[in-house]
């Protein structure tokens, strides 16, 4: 099978499994370490990946702050 090369649109995203647990689809997400392929993520997945770039990032006193809007946001 070809890689993708092109974003996945709003409705793609929901009929495409969660490259991680096979939830539904909810976010694309593009690794550099995959080759920038999109790639699928759940909501619960698309959390904790945010979660784990953002302590990476910024360190866990901010990313906590900053996560709480985030997963507040994607939850409602």
């Amino acid at each position: 099978m070809r890689p993708k090369s092109k974003p996945y649109t709003a409705r793609g995203i929901k009929r495409v499994p969660c490259v991680r647990c096979g939830g539904q689809g909810y976010a694309s997400w593009h690794i550099c370490a995959d080759g920038n392929q999109p790639r699928v993520f759940c909501r619960e997945c698309d959390i904790e990946a945010n979660r784990l770039a953002m302590t990476f990032a910024f360190g866990s006193a901010k990313s906590r702050k900053a996560m709480r809007k985030y997963e507040a946001k994607v939850r409602s």
